[in-house]
């Protein structure tokens, strides 16, 4: 999770703090090693730094006056936790896939993209944000991840070896 006093566009909604608290307890219980990343307080995390994380919280202020300090933040962020940790179970589901899965995923899918059809870098990445958005909001289970890792590899043998018309 990454804290921003921008809004930018990226891969989804940002979260509130609230929601961000709410949706921790489930997702510890799938990746218990979950980090919150607080920025340096004159910069902010870059734009790099946060297009490795999952999800963006912005804390909601008024308009004149956006950016927090660190500790204002990290308080903020921390009380809304505390709050539902004292007051919400965290729910049991099918096991979600971890994160080396789900970047092992994007990398078949970079790989295929790359054979045909994809004009540069650039708009493979583009597609694959759009993926990481879809995905994210799906919630991946393993056997998710195994599914579209085994269609990433079909695709790319099919793309590496077409069939011709006529030759079946």
């Amino acid at each position: 999770m990454g804290t921003s006093a921008r809004r930018r566009e990226y891969r989804h909604p940002p979260l509130t703090p609230r929601e961000l608290a709410h949706k921790l307890p489930a997702l510890h219980a799938q990746h218990p090693h979950v980090g919150i990343l607080f920025g340096p307080e004159d910069t902010g995390l870059t734009t790099a730094e946060l297009d490795l994380c999952n999800d963006l919280v912005v804390i909601p202020t008024v308009p004149e006056a956006t950016s927090l300090n660190l500790a204002q933040a990290v308080l903020v962020l921390c009380y809304e936790i505390m709050q539902v940790h004292y007051q919400v179970p965290a729910q049991q589901g099918p096991p979600l896939a971890s994160v080396d899965e789900i970047e092992a995923m994007y990398a078949h899918f970079r790989t295929a993209f790359s054979i045909h059809g994809f004009s540069g870098a650039h708009t493979i990445e583009r597609s694959l944000m759009g993926m990481r958005r879809i995905c994210e909001r799906a919630g991946l289970e393993r056997r998710d991840v195994r599914l579209l890792r085994g269609i990433a590899r079909q695709l790319a043998w099919a793309l590496r070896h077409p069939r011709h018309p006529g030759k079946g």
